[in-house]
């Protein structure tokens, strides 16, 4: 990649966050909204990315192999109420808390990967109806109160700064290190563009799956350990962690587009910060739930969705067009 291809790729990379914030900076005072923009906003945002990138780079992990892990929201939530019951049985702190959400989240996810490779079932199939049973599990484990630590600012920690961002930057260097530094992530690659076919060519999918499971456990546990450290964890019912799923999935599909302009997980971020710009921006004119806010994010997605889908189009109009040029000037 020369330097001219690169420093394009950069400006459309950032150029994303960077036209969110101006259009919901102008929406949010054209309401007479002030607050939009100042240093407390930030601090939020900042505060909401570190879950956002973590639990984003967890289902990436998934995706990046051709499968989409409909448990990832219950794996997360069973794992964080696990955790924070039994740090507060053993009067654990922080560090026993990440700890236990961690290896929580790595059994459960092995749970799946077993039932996934030793049923056959498809992965939808699979993974939805053990999301079913992981929400159940959340009520008989938890009762029908949940969880909350948020008074508890002895254990919360990394809900808050800077403890946040740690974990959300350990996520992010883990997660790129497998996908572009190890023969896991080569894998990942073959695997996503045919599974069939690299099967054939003598890719073992059934390690693969147990040892994507693994690394995006690691990253659920990561990420369950904000959750509870921010957020009174209710039981699930009803496939009601699906939720949850699709509350970061945006931002996922967002960073694997923009990393293929520079790193993944630099995407990955861009496309968290995007979405997290743009909900505190509905958030702030009232529209943080219901159904304006699925109205706009739907609208925002789909038009995402169309202009990506036509970006090799429009690459290949304008590499023939510069070809035509250089021919016209060499005639």
């Amino acid at each position: 990649m020369n330097s001219k291809t690169m420093v394009r790729n950069i400006l459309i990379t950032i150029c994303l966050p960077i036209l969110m914030f101006v259009v919901m900076y102008t929406i949010t005072k054209s309401n007479g909204i002030d607050y939009y923009g100042q240093a407390a906003m930030w601090k939020a945002i900042f505060r909401n990315l570190g879950m956002a990138v973590t639990m984003g780079c967890g289902l990436a992990m998934q995706l990046r192999h051709g499968r989409f892990d409909f448990s990832g929201g219950a794996t997360m939530v069973l794992a964080g109420i696990l955790g924070v019951y039994y740090t507060q049985q053993f009067n654990g702190g922080p560090m026993m808390l990440l700890t236990l959400c961690v290896v929580f989240s790595v059994m459960i996810s092995m749970i799946t990967a077993t039932v996934y490779v030793t049923s056959k079932l498809p992965i939808i199939i699979c993974t939805i109806m053990l999301a079913l049973v992981y929400e159940a599990l959340t009520l008989v484990l938890a009762g029908g109160n949940g969880v909350n630590i948020m008074a508890n600012v002895g254990l919360n920690i990394f809900g808050r700064e800077p403890y946040t961002i740690y974990i959300m930057v350990f996520a992010m260097i883990l997660y790129q290190i497998i996908l572009s530094l190890t023969p896991f992530g080569y894998r990942a690659k073959l695997l996503r563009h045919g599974q069939h076919v690299s099967v054939n060519i003598g890719i073992n999918e059934r390690k693969n799956v147990i040892t994507a499971y693994v690394f995006s456990g690691i990253l659920f546990g990561l990420a369950a350990t904000i959750f509870v450290s921010q957020n009174k964890v209710e039981t699930l019912s009803n496939l009601s962690s699906t939720g949850i799923l699709f509350s970061y999935i945006a931002s996922v599909y967002i960073g694997m587009f923009l990393g293929k302009l520079t790193l993944e997980i630099v995407g990955l971020t861009i496309g968290a910060l995007t979405i997290q710009l743009m909900n505190y921006g509905l958030g702030a004119m009232g529209y943080d739930s219901g159904g304006w806010n699925n109205i706009f994010f739907g609208i925002f997605m789909m038009t995402f969705w169309i202009i990506t889908s036509k970006a090799g189009q429009i690459e290949i109009f304008l590499s023939n067009l510069s070809k035509k040029k250089e021919i016209g000037q060499k005639t």
